[in-house]
């Protein structure tokens, strides 16, 4: 989310985050992490200059759980979306990111790249410890389905992903799964730039299909 920022009109924030990296061994980058004079800080617990900023483009305005400036334990800005972490690795040990789109084997227009998720997440996530609360666009929190967090490789672990539409109390959705704030279904972005309202009777084997970007498997007639 933050390398994009120079894609939808906010390359001054992008920008002034020229700073050293600490998890570059200090090497010169455009860092989330940088404090906008040339510095950076340490990590994620202290603040830089683009955590700070509110993205009007990464707010949906549907969800009811968006808080406009700094929120959560990390006192930093939120988003309505999330990452598809099997075609985008947030780890940042992990170096087999492959290329596009010949790493998207499935095809474009079969494959999820972002999809809804909520603001704020404070509900009960069973079995996993990555639930933060605070969808902070910045970091790694905002990724879903990325198997080297632990966070599923196949159907039978789809339940972590499986689209919150139910209404339920406002923030209460899982921070390890998709939520949205419609009543009809989950807005997702596909590789090949095309959005879908996906339906919340999709099934679970098909949904994540869709989320798996080279396994040789075909989208179900419910997608």
């Amino acid at each position: 989310m933050f390398l994009l920022l120079p894609f939808i009109e906010q390359g001054n924030i992008y920008n002034l985050s020229l700073a050293p990296d600490p998890f570059n061994g200090g090497a010169l980058a455009y860092s989330e992490y940088g404090v906008g004079n040339g510095t950076a800080v340490n990590d994620e617990t202290q603040h830089g200059l683009a955590p700070q900023s509110n993205i009007k483009v990464y707010v949906c305005p549907s969800d009811p759980t968006y808080q406009t400036g700094p929120v959560g334990p990390w006192q930093e800005t939120v988003g309505s979306y999330a990452i598809n972490g099997q075609v985008f690795a947030a780890n940042r040990w992990q170096t087999n990111y492959g290329t596009f789109p010949a790493k998207i084997a499935d095809g474009t227009s079969q494959t999820i790249f972002f999809t809804e998720k909520e603001a704020v997440t404070l509900g009960s996530c069973p079995g996993n410890i990555f639930a933060l609360g605070y969808n902070y666009w910045w970091d790694w929190g905002p990724t879903l389905a990325q198997t080297s967090l632990d966070w599923g490789s196949q159907p039978a672990g789809v339940g972590f992903f499986y689209p919150q539409i139910t209404p339920m109390p406002v923030g209460q959705a899982c921070g390890n799964q998709p939520s949205t704030g419609h009543t009809g279904g989950i807005m997702v972005g596909m590789g090949d730039a095309s959005v879908h309202l996906v339906a919340q009777g999709i099934s679970p084997q098909t949904w994540w299909y869709a989320f798996t970007p080279a396994a040789g498997d075909i989208l179900g007639p419910d997608w």
